[in-house]
């Protein structure tokens, strides 16, 4: 049996709160087993299901206590996964302040794979326009607006294009 008062939703069998939390559990431990999620991402999800924020909230804290879900391996996946599929590190902050990671999280992890990021950017512009540098000020400045479309930073950048001699100051 189920009342509603204000709006909430009251189990008044004892059963009945523990079934749904096993339920929610469950579903949330399928969740992790095909890929690392971040908090935001799970409780959105299941809220999203119907299940009761409160409940959610209550079992992705014992998620977290039990080592099931981790910002931090979130993080470390997201950013290794989304460096191999070329993006920049600017790119990569963006999407995890969007899953809801912290700042210190990201830094971390960002930080970790610091010195990948120049030959990430030089190979992400190889893929897209073959190893032959351009000559033509026009085709540099495109190339330069895609790696930063990309999210790799202004040094980043500066790095791929020293060889041409075009000035990366000239690109705003």
């Amino acid at each position: 049996l189920t009342s509603i008062y204000n709006g909430l939703v009251f189990m008044e069998n004892t059963e009945d709160r523990v079934a749904l939390a096993r339920k929610i559990k469950q579903v949330a431990i399928k969740m992790l087993a095909r890929r690392e999620h971040s908090l935001k991402e799970l409780e959105l999800k299941l809220t999203k299901k119907g299940y009761l924020n409160i409940m959610v909230m209550q079992i992705l804290e014992e998620l977290q206590q039990e080592g099931l879900q981790s910002d931090e391996r979130f993080a470390e996946s997201y950013v290794r996964s989304k460096r191999e599929q070329g993006m920049g590190p600017y790119r990569i902050r963006a999407e995890l302040l969007r899953r809801g990671v912290s700042q210190i999280v990201i830094d971390k992890h960002l930080a970790e794979a610091d010195t990948a990021w120049f030959e990430a950017a030089q190979d992400v512009r190889n893929k897209r326009f073959g190893d032959e540098m351009p000559g033509v000020k026009k085709e540099c400045l495109k190339q330069m607006q895609f790696l930063q479309y990309r999210g790799f930073t202004k040094d980043h950048i500066r790095h791929v294009f020293d060889k041409v001699g075009l000035e990366v100051e000239h690109f705003e």
